[in-house]
């Protein structure tokens, strides 16, 4: 009988143990997205929040989302210059079709163009613009984002902020 007891007891510890790894591990896993989305830099257009990676230099706006295969609905690039002018984009090796949306010094955007993967066709900017914010194509049109629309900048982005 010891044994028997010794043995069941060992699996409702090795259960439990297993068990407790498992919860152990998702706290872990949700703790540090919640960090990771608490503190990376975001913008919200219309109540819609998109997380974003920050291009701010010749380099990061050059390379841009190129070679990306995927991008998720509530992230993008925010592109920042050193100062407004009429912007021009392509879409060279970029494999994902995107909205551009030019934003103006006052954070209220210009225009938006849908640009199909992978061309070299252009779109540029109506009007001098500051920032530019691509995110997945077809979104503003879901969203309903539209010229005019002001763009809240948040979350550390104000310190990228030239």
């Amino acid at each position: 009988m010891t044994n028997e007891k010794n043995g069941s007891n060992i699996l409702k510890y090795a259960f439990v143990g297993i068990v407790g790894g498992m919860i152990l591990t998702a706290c872990l896993v949700v703790g540090v997205k919640a960090y990771i989305s608490h503190n990376q830099p975001y913008v919200e257009i219309n109540g819609k929040v998109f997380y974003v990676e920050i291009a701010d230099t010749e380099a990061k706006r050059r390379l841009g989302l190129m070679f990306r295969k995927r991008l998720a609905d509530n992230h993008g690039m925010l592109f920042i210059f050193d100062k407004p002018a009429i912007q021009t984009f392509w879409m060279k090796n970029t494999y994902i079709p995107l909205d551009i949306i030019f934003i103006d010094a006052d954070h209220k955007i210009i225009n938006i163009a849908t640009m199909p993967p992978e061309t070299t066709q252009t779109c540029s900017s109506r009007g001098p613009a500051m920032y530019v914010l691509e995110i997945s194509a077809g979104l503003c049109k879901k969203l309903r984002i539209k010229p005019g629309d002001k763009v809240i900048f948040a979350n550390n982005l104000k310190s990228f902020i030239k």
